[in-house]
């Protein structure tokens, strides 16, 4: 429970200390882009949307893992988050398809009908997005994503590890 109060507490802080936008003038870091300076933050969904981010954490020794999510408004208002921990999991892979799983099912629970569904797993993302091959070992777990997004206005997108901070918490 004190990680979910960790990632609570990052995500409704966010909105009061870290949670800031980037002009059209900003520039990054010496030697980046705009762009990739903006993908490191985390930015709020556009209004009427839910921002889910989540993350898994998975342990090769054993197969353990933990997953979490936290969703986050229009202005970065906290709506709700989850930690779940699963047994048997075969991969660092699986453990994120099944944190994506869990995160389309958390957004049904709370009725988000308009969600964007954040992972730092790239693969994943792009499976899902159909912009490469799914691997098998995810298959059944993408596909039960895609069915839940006939139900719903969901996107997905890729975010580097630093955006996806609150969900890291929660797993860690």
């Amino acid at each position: 429970m004190d990680c979910i109060s960790g990632g609570i507490r990052l995500a409704q802080d966010y909105k009061t200390t870290n949670f800031t936008r980037l002009t059209s003038d900003s520039v990054g870091a010496v030697g980046q882009s705009r762009s990739v300076t903006d993908s490191l933050r985390w930015k709020a969904p556009t209004q009427d949307w839910i921002k889910l981010n989540c993350d898994a954490s998975w342990e090769k020794n054993n197969g353990h893992c933990s997953i979490g999510m936290v969703g986050r408004g229009a202005q970065g208002r906290f709506e709700g988050a989850r930690y779940q921990l699963m047994q048997q999991v075969a991969s660092s892979l699986v453990a994120e398809a099944m944190a994506f799983r869990e995160g389309m099912s958390f957004a049904k629970e709370n009725k988000w009908n308009r969600v964007v569904i954040e992972s730092n797993s790239k693969v994943l993302v792009q499976a899902l997005r159909g912009e490469v091959p799914i691997p098998v070992e995810i298959d059944v777990l993408v596909w039960d994503v895609l069915q839940w997004r006939k139900n719903m206005d969901a996107k997905f997108q890729f975010i580097r590890r630093s955006g996806n901070n609150a969900a890291h918490l929660v797993v860690h």
